[in-house]
């Protein structure tokens, strides 16, 4: 059986409101054509392939004058037949914050 590899990178940088949206813009392409997608990080480009299945976590904080927004997007790199059953993407509130109102 082949070992998995394990990676982190995190990219932390201050760059304009348009280099964010092309960088975002890139990402959300890569989503939409399903199969394989990359994005640089850190000046290296990481490539991955993306499942039909996503879960997405989006989390939005303020603290005094700062506002902080994460996104995140996670799905199994397991063989189909492999994946368990996991919990539904449904969209949540986190525990002690409430969903803005629609």
């Amino acid at each position: 059986m082949a070992e998995k590899a394990t990676i982190k990178m995190e990219r932390q940088q201050t760059a304009s409101r348009k280099e964010v949206a092309a960088w975002l813009s890139g990402l959300a392409k890569a989503v939409a054509a399903g199969g394989s997608g990359e994005v640089e990080i850190a000046g290296t480009t990481v490539s991955f392939d993306i499942t039909d299945e996503v879960l997405l976590e989006v989390e939005v904080g303020a603290d005094g004058d700062e506002l902080q927004l994460e996104i995140e997007l996670k799905w199994s790199t397991a063989p189909a037949s492999a994946e368990a059953p996991g919990p539904s993407a449904a969209p949540r509130a986190a525990a002690g914050r409430r969903a803005p109102a629609r």
